[in-house]
């Protein structure tokens, strides 16, 4: 997939040519892009504190300073592989060997937020497509209304999944009697178990669901007015800096699927590039956007782990 998302980079930069998006680089705003870089700063400190306070609803006390440490430790790898869930697993081992949370309940917070975070996505991803639909080519937008489509079925079956505890319990049957299975199938019930609980325990708990769900909402806000603020720095158009924004939900679902943000880079192209924005501007836009966040999410979370320390193999058995 890595190898991929590089090919995918480099043949949308050889397919508009490397000069015309050298000199679209030279052109920009880079003040804008101060900016923009505390968006970020902000976003990432805030998407911290939203998972410490998904995290409290299970009991476990986690310091602002150490939910972001650990926040960081996963998102630096998050962002260099498919899909933006690989550090997801990371945080919930570093929360258990922190913390003595169980793994099963580790990985009910972060199906919690990641679902929260689709349930946002997926609203601003709606909203925009009503309204890019009548710009866009039939072909383009015919593909992102199917992609939408598909997202949609997906939350409708992981809110199910969330929301009644019995589709859990119907998968926790099939390892019955449990004292009669091998251990990996014993460990792995428990797991199940131990995910229910922390369902259980955010369900039971709805003003932390509710503040949690306001606080992506100002995240996802946030991170469109960021990219509203990259392509007006690239582009000094106003109009395009506002369809971007409404495209931000389509970038941030759809275009995660790719790592190093090349899914980023090829949605916001095709956006920009149906709103009569120069193909070099709208490649130099991706890159920027992207650049703008790895360059700070990498490094930090690098240096979180080297200050965290990483796990023993033994204290996850």
């Amino acid at each position: 997939m890595i190898g991929l998302a590089f090919v995918t980079l480099i043949g949308l930069i050889y397919a508009i040519e490397p000069d015309k998006i050298i000199d679209a680089m030279s052109e920009i705003e880079y003040s804008l892009l101060i900016l923009a870089v505390i968006l970020y700063l902000i976003n990432t400190v805030i998407k911290a504190m939203r998972w410490r306070l998904i995290v409290s609803s299970t009991g476990t006390e986690l310091g602002y300073v150490e939910a972001f440490r650990l926040f960081l430790c996963g998102l630096a790898v998050n962002n260099t592989t498919p899909g933006g869930v690989s550090g997801e697993p990371l945080r919930v081992m570093l929360l258990r060997y922190k913390k003595g949370t169980p793994t099963g309940e580790g990985l009910s917070t972060i199906f919690s937020e990641r679902l929260i975070d689709l349930t946002v996505l997926m609203c601003l991803s709606v909203t925009g497509l009503w309204f890019l639909l009548p710009i866009l080519n039939h072909g383009d937008g015919q593909n992102l209304l199917v992609s939408v489509g598909a997202l949609c079925i997906i939350l409708s079956a992981l809110l199910t999944f969330a929301l009644h505890p019995k589709p859990l319990e119907i998968i926790s049957s099939f390892f019955e009697p449990v004292e009669q299975k091998p251990k990996l199938i014993q460990k792995i019930h428990g797991w199940i178990t131990q995910f229910q609980t922390g369902l259980n325990q955010l369900r039971e708990k709805r003003d932390i669901a509710t503040k949690a769900f306001f606080v992506t909402l100002v995240i996802w806000i946030n991170a469109s007015v960021r990219f509203g603020l990259i392509v007006y720095a690239v582009t000094g158009n106003f109009e395009a800096a506002g369809l971007i924004i409404l495209a931000s939900g389509l970038v941030y679902s759809i275009g995660t699927f790719l790592p190093f943000g090349v899914g980023n880079i090829a949605i916001a192209t095709l956006v920009l590039s149906a709103a009569s924005i120069d193909e070099a501007q709208a490649i130099t836009i991706g890159i920027v956007e992207v650049a703008t966040s790895l360059t700070l999410s990498v490094p930090m979370g690098i240096l979180s782990m080297g200050i965290t320390g990483m796990p023993e193999e033994e204290k996850f058995d």
